[in-house]
């Protein structure tokens, strides 16, 4: 069996760079998800949709 060759700097650099631009994005994700979060929880609440029936029912009853 032979011995793996030893990488050079630049590869190991290279290496280090991809690294750090992926902790970078994983950063960049979490903020982006915690600003979206943030968002969410100050806006209020909708009201409850009414159902099809109730709808229905209040629409004849300002016809009339």
């Amino acid at each position: 069996m032979t011995k793996p060759r030893e990488k050079t700097r630049e590869e190991l650099q290279a290496e280090i760079e991809d690294g750090k631009k992926k902790i970078r994005q994983f950063e960049n994700r979490e903020k982006m998800l915690c600003q979206k979060l943030s968002r969410e929880e100050r806006r209020p609440a909708a009201p409850p949709l009414p159902s099809a029936r109730a709808g229905a029912g209040a629409a004849r009853k300002r016809a009339l």
